[in-house]
């Protein structure tokens, strides 16, 4: 298995750089390409091998301005791109401008991506249709490419035929979705306080019974050393003393009339 890189060459005069960078110059030029001038400007932009967002360029007034003019499919070309799969450009083909082989290369990318942001394993014989292509081979291509265009961190697994997301990057949002995510996001953060919460709970109930075993573990020992202690004090008082011992035993010798010795 040889791993291929797909290279393409942005078309003259195109901004160089990352993609951030080539996104902020292409919107900038926007401002004042107008007509077929934007169209150039959206081509030129499909093309380039680094921008893999378009939605600051699509909010541009120059380019919402195609709407309903000739140029109008452009238009919904670049909107395809910034939300759309190889799927919808498939179910859209007649009313949408042909496509470059390096605008399918990207699309194709970013098809991947729009699956990875919902699964985290993708099998290779969904992918396959999904990407419109006829083999395993230039599927795998097509997962490396957007591994080194730092779209997804995945690794190809050829025996379980199957590509496994560790990360991948955020792909454009509509605006109508914003509502969706604006709850998906109360939601987590429910969730999140719940469990912080219930960690706050928890890390309380920890500290109660920390400081009960420790009371119950220094009064076990109190009791224990009052134990020995009073152990000791009656050893001590069953004993009898050296001095006295050796008084009983003079006092025992004197009545025998024996002497006394000293042990």
């Amino acid at each position: 298995f040889v791993w291929r890189r797909s290279t393409f060459a942005p078309e003259m005069d195109a901004p160089v750089g990352s993609g951030s960078d080539a996104l902020e110059q292409f919107v900038s030029l926007a401002k004042t390409a107008k007509g077929a001038a934007c169209v150039a400007l959206i081509q030129q932009v499909l093309n380039h091998p680094k921008v893999f967002v378009f939605g600051e360029l699509l909010l541009m007034p120059n380019v919402q301005a195609l709407r309903g003019t000739e140029h109008q499919p452009y238009l919904r070309l670049l909107e395809l791109f910034a939300y759309g799969t190889m799927a919808d450009a498939q179910g859209a083909k007649e009313a949408l401008p042909t496509m470059s082989e390096a605008q399918e290369a990207k699309l194709r990318k970013l098809s991947i991506l729009s699956a990875a942001q919902t699964q985290g394993t993708l099998d290779y014989d969904q992918l396959m249709p999904a990407l419109q292509v006829d083999n395993v081979r230039d599927l795998e291509d097509v997962v490396i490419d957007a591994i080194y265009a730092d779209l997804i961190d995945a690794k190809l697994n050829q025996r379980e035929r199957v590509v496994r997301i560790h990360r991948c990057v955020a792909r454009d949002v509509r605006s109508d979705d914003l509502s969706a995510i604006k709850e998906k996001l109360k939601a987590w953060n429910r969730n999140t306080s719940e469990v912080l919460q219930a960690l706050k709970d928890l890390r309380a109930r920890v500290h109660v019974d920390c400081v009960a075993s420790k009371t119950a573990a220094e009064e076990q020992v109190a009791a224990q050393n009052a134990i020995l202690s009073e152990h000791g004090r009656s050893r001590f008082q069953n004993v009898p003393h050296e001095d006295d011992a050796m008084e009983l035993e003079m006092e025992s010798r004197s009545r025998g009339g024996g002497h006394a010795t000293r042990r």
